[in-house]
Formats: C-alpha cells, structure tokens, sequence
C-alpha cells in the first residue's frame, strides 16, 4: 500500500472509531474538549497529497470538512443507541455516507411522491443539467473565453457550476429514492432570491443547515440579527478559506474576503428591501446582479480547482474524452 494512501485511512478511520465512544462519556467537559480534538483529525487530510495535486488536496479537504462537521453534530446530538439515529450502524453511515444535511432531524426524509416517477424525473432533470454543462464548457473552451471576454467567461462559469452541482444532486437523489428516502436537493430556487441573504441560504443546503443550527441560532438570540448574520459569514469564509488554501488553490484570504463580503452586502440589502417595496422580480433581478459582480473573487480559488475553459479535466470526464 502506498503510504499516502494508509495516512488517509488512518485520518478518516481513528476519528470514525473514536466519536462514537467518546459521545458515550457522561462528563460533557471532557467528552467535549477531547471529541473537538478527534473532529480536527480529519483537517489533516489535504496534507498528505503532493502540493502540485491540487484537486486531490482540495477533495482530501472537503472530506475533512464534512467529517469534521459530522463529527461535532454527532458529539452534540449524543442520540441514544437504542434510537433510530444512535447505534453503531447507523452512526457509521452518518459518518461516511454522501450526502446528508448533517442535522438528524433532515436526514434523508421519507419519500412521499410515487417512486418510480420522482426516479424518472430526476434521473432526466439530472442527466439534462449535465449534458447541458458540458456543452457549455466545450464552447466556452472552444471559444477559449478566458482570454476573449472576462465578462461572458465568468457568466459562464457561474451558469456551469449550478448545472453541475445541481445535476450531480439531481442524480444523487434519484439513486437515494429507490430506498423510498430522499435527502434534500443541494440547491432551491436560486434564481428567485429576492436578496443576497436569500440566495445563501438556498446554496448549498447541506452546510446552510448546519450553520443555521451551530452558529446563527446560537448567537441571533444573544447577539440579535445583525450579529448572527455577520457570524455565520464569518464562519463560512474560514471554512472556504481552509477549503482552498489547504489544497494549494487560488490567492490566500481571497475566500474569506469575499465571504466577509457578503455578509454586509446582503444585510444591507435586506434593510433596503424592507425599506423601498419594490416588487419581487425587481429584487431577484438585483440580487443575482450583486452575486455576479462578487463571485469573481470566489472563481479566484475555484477556477485553480475545476478550469472550466481552459482543457478543463470536468469536460473531459464529462464527455468520456
């Protein structure tokens, strides 16, 4: 075995091993402090790979993420073994198994449309997405729009990365009905946020309910709104700052920059909105210009991950070329 590789084992599998006895501990200051420090284990991950792989450092990094995130919910929930969500099996498919919210109380929800026809759906909205993101990519590539037009090559890049994802989820979440469950697609409704705010909170749902439940209703009754929205921006640009920077990717500080970024721009939005009632179409129309006028600074570290328009290795897999 290659020693990269039994490194990345021992990351993933010590951590695995340790939480679920440690949550067993009745005393909460040391089931605390030492299970925090097993959660960190995972951090390590992107350190293992060469530098000059920078996708697999930046894959090796979101798996520390979701196992660090996974492992603090787990130590915090503490659910009986004798529940649904408590014993070993179920514990180890928390852990490990893609995707789920990492909040319990949404993990995989129970399938209430007709089987077959949700499959069929998703399976078309999925597979279509993705062709569709391919066929982006190609002309974009074609065109070479990198170095034709910032502008366009960016809208692109933005039109590409929710086809992507979004089809990717789709697919996921057709395989997971055939169970009769159904986690929650990873985006909704996107293009019908009337502000900045909004908008994240319909992004990437899986880590929305995590903050949402570890940061901002923790500081918003404290602190009130302004606090628990500038806390939780905060939070997520160091995560995204941990995500890039470890695996080698884009400029450090330009993830929590732009992170920091938002968190103004979209309270400052919603005083706005509260303010001036313009109509709904009005606000979406405003919000997604603010994001395409930010993200830029985010495509800094994505685009040294995923190149879409330069020979990008997603279109190659994509097309099985």
């Amino acid at each position: 075995m290659d020693p990269a590789d039994g490194a990345i084992a021992a990351l993933i599998l010590i951590p695995v091993a340790l939480i679920y006895p440690l949550a067993r501990l009745r005393n909460a200051r040391v089931r605390w402090w030492i299970g925090s420090v097993v959660c960190c284990v995972p951090l390590l991950l992107p350190l293992v790979r060469d530098p000059e792989l920078v996708r697999r450092r930046w894959g090796m990094a979101l798996l520390g993420l979701l196992l660090w995130g996974r492992g603090l919910e787990y130590l915090r929930r503490r659910p009986s073994p004798a529940s649904r969500h408590g014993g070993p099996g179920a514990y180890v498919v928390f852990m490990l198994l893609w995707p789920n919210t990492m909040v319990f109380s949404r993990f995989l929800l129970p399938l209430e449309a007709p089987r077959f026809r949700f499959f069929a759906t998703r399976v078309a909205l999925g597979t279509g997405r993705i062709a569709l993101c391919a066929g982006l990519m190609a002309f974009g590539q074609h065109l070479r729009l990198h170095e034709v037009s910032f502008s366009l090559d960016h809208l692109f890049k933005l039109v590409e990365i929710y086809l992507l994802i979004n089809g990717l989820s789709n697919l996921t979440v057709a395989v997971f009905s055939l169970t009769g469950r159904r986690p929650d697609e990873i985006f909704r409704n996107l293009l019908t946020t009337p502000t900045v705010l909004h908008f994240w909170t319909r992004y990437n749902l899986m880590v929305h309910y995590w903050m949402r439940e570890h940061i901002f209703d923790r500081v918003m009754p404290a602190k009130g709104f302004a606090a628990a929205i500038f806390a939780t921006f905060v939070f997520s640009g160091l995560f995204h700052e941990y995500l890039f920077t470890a695996a080698g990717a884009g400029i450090p500080g330009t993830q929590l920059a732009f992170w920091l970024m938002q968190a103004p721009i979209g309270y400052l939005q919603w005083k706005a909105r509260q303010r001036w009632p313009l109509s709904r179409p009005v606000w979406c129309i405003i919000t997604l210009i603010l994001i395409y006028a930010t993200t830029p600074l985010f495509f800094i570290g994505v685009d040294d991950v995923f190149r879409f328009h330069e020979g990008t290795w997603v279109l190659r897999v994509l097309t099985g070329g």
